[in-house]
């Protein structure tokens, strides 16, 4: 390789004394350098040093021989030593790039540094990769069965909030089926290798170790990884398995110095596909043909039918999309979290705040869904064989509809004839076809609001004892309360109603100007209140041990464990009715 060297000196220096012959703006100085400042850089780009230094293993600090390290950019390149040494001759403002089989590749800026060192860390395989499976982490190649797993940081670059659906076509054999868009119910049903009849379809969800908690509540950016138990690595749950485990691991502290993260996420969306349906002079063209056919009387003549098309008479020939009049253009969705990590005196430290909300897609912009989430996890060493760490979630999770339900308004809009109007040309809502609705009031809170509120808060208590050198045992218990408050509120609503006797043609030009419109009330007589409180209770506690041992060849390995489930539910429903007025809407009013 020295020799190789000289040779490249010796050609660069025939290359420069070419050029300084053949090119005038070398033989020029004042062509070549037109201020002195550009001269220096100039020189200074053409400047070489010597670079020496040692690579070495991140993890052992054994050094590395037969790295291949390359001026980035360029051919010029050398190799390691026996010894992991390495001398190469590069620009001083260049790249050096260091990349050897089974580690991952480096980049270092030389920056006038004569010595560089470099540790190299080694890139996990697939099959070396640790998983979740039941109760403990093991290397993917080890494992009886079938599991699939997915990076937190992958589900982190999704653009969703929800996590059910960042996990779609992440995981091998789940399949991911999101039956509405609307918010707060925007979590996908998921179903490992089909359906089966046990339990539902859905499959067991353990956070932490901890069955029974909620998937779509957790915050993608506070997860490390996620694990899917497939048939015979799931047998250990049970029956509750029959659909499949999905095993989740939340982050810890990782980093030895304070680290900061934020994540934040904007989403506009709009709807790809809304149903076209007939204008006003279409549905009446169709429907005189068809009575027409029947021989029946036509209830639009041909200038009825050239009214509604042309929009000349808003008042008694409207022309109403009610899809357009529903549905927004835009709606938005967010995702914020901002998290904490590191090591402080061998305490482990994780600390985050996230937000999320969305929009529906109402052009009324009622319904809506925020949820504000915290996270916090400790690990604490007490001795070389005794740790103890306590992990923390809280959710607050706020959920608003109308009262009427989502597929009820969309099947209201595509009942409705586009020759009722969904507004009179004075602002004013127009009739309904039946019971009231009329998509365009009942996607407000005009009726009333359906409200719930969830508080949850999930703590586990970790001790982890390893009293001999291949013996691990494990103590675990967790908490989890959630209150959630629903407050059913209706209230009647009003639609107007024409009144063709006061209706004036001002202009004179036999259309219809102005109308009064009689007010009339929709829904229950008075405004009825239903509220609810649901207090859950689940408490775990887990005791296992683990015992490996290698002989020779072989690797055993034995694991026990006992655990014990106490859930207490408490529900209290109280139902309220004849209401003198809507503003305070509670039960003691």
């Amino acid at each position: 390789m020295k020799k190789k060297t000289h040779f490249l000196k010796l050609w660069m220096a025939l290359l420069v004394f070419g050029c300084f012959i053949c090119n005038p703006l070398f033989t020029n100085a004042d062509a070549a350098y037109p201020d002195d400042d550009n001269k220096d850089e100039l020189v200074n780009f053409q400047q070489e040093i010597e670079v020496t230094g040692q690579v070495t293993d991140s993890e052992t600090g054994d050094p590395l021989p037969g790295v291949n390290i390359v001026v980035q950019g360029t051919t010029i390149g050398t190799t390691t030593d026996m010894d992991g040494n390495y001398t190469i001759e590069a620009p001083a403002d260049a790249t050096l790039v260091f990349s050897f089989v089974g580690y991952q590749e480096r980049t270092v800026e030389i920056n006038n540094r004569e010595e560089i060192n470099v540790a190299m860390q080694q890139a996990v395989t697939e099959l070396e990769e640790v998983v979740a499976i039941g109760y403990g982490r093991q290397q993917k190649k080890e494992v009886v069965g079938s599991v699939s797993s997915v990076q937190g940081d992958k589900l982190a670059e999704a653009p969703t909030a929800d996590v059910t659906n960042a996990i779609s076509g992440r995981l091998a054999g789940v399949t991911v089926m999101q039956s509405t868009g609307e918010p707060g119910q925007n979590a996908a049903n998921l179903q490992v290798r089909g359906r089966t009849t046990l339990h539902g379809t859905s499959p067991l969800v353990v956070v932490d170790g901890v069955p029974g908690r909620s998937l779509s509540e957790v915050d993608p950016a506070d997860i490390e990884d996620i694990s899917v138990l497939k048939d015979a690595s799931a047998a250990i749950y049970g029956a509750q398995a029959a659909n499949g485990v999905i095993l989740v691991t939340t982050r810890g502290g990782e980093s030895e110095e304070p680290r900061l993260q934020i994540d934040s996420y904007q989403g506009f969306m709009t709807p790809t596909m809304i149903p076209d349906i007939a204008s006003s002079g279409e549905y009446a063209t169709m429907l005189s043909e068809y009575q027409l056919y029947e021989g029946n009387e036509r209830r639009y003549t041909n200038n009825d039918i050239e009214l509604f098309k042309s929009g000349e008479d808003p008042w008694e020939h409207p022309n109403t999309r009610w899809m357009d009049e529903l549905v927004s253009n835009w709606t938005t969705r967010s995702k914020h979290n901002i998290s904490l990590d590191g090591t402080l005196n061998d305490i482990q430290y994780y600390f985050s705040l996230g937000y999320r909300n969305e929009e529906a897609i109402y052009e009324q912009e009622s319904t809506s869904y925020s949820q504000y989430n915290a996270r916090a996890k400790l690990d604490v060493p007490i001795t070389d064989w005794m740790s103890v760490s306590y992990d923390f979630a809280g959710f607050q999770t706020e959920r608003r509809y109308p009262t009427k339900s989502a597929w009820s308004i969309y099947g209201q809009a595509t009942r409705l004839v586009p020759t009722l109007p969904a507004f009179w040309p004075n602002g004013k809502p127009g009739p309904d076809i039946e019971y009231g609705d009329n998509p365009v009031v009942t996607s407000t809170f005009q009726t009333g609001h359906d409200d719930e509120t969830h508080y949850k808060t999930q703590n586990t208590l970790r001790l982890t004892l390893n009293p001999l050198e291949n013996l691990n045992i494990e103590g675990w218990y967790s908490y989890d309360v959630d209150n959630r408050y629903d407050w059913y509120f209706q209230k009647p609503w009003i639609l107007y109603f024409p009144n063709w006797d006061t209706a004036e043609d001002t202009d004179g030009d036999g259309f219809i100007e102005t109308m009064d419109l009689t007010p009339t009330p929709r829904g229950q007589d008075a405004p009825e209140m239903t509220e609810e409180y649901h207090r859950d209770i689940r408490e775990m506690a887990n005791i296992s041990f683990n015992y490996e041992r290698d002989l020779g060849n072989h690797h055993f390995s034995f694991f026990g464990a006992v655990e014990q489930l106490n859930d207490d539910g408490n529900y209290l429903a109280a139902y309220r009715n004849y209401y003198i007025s809507d503003k305070v809407q509670t039960l003691n009013a």
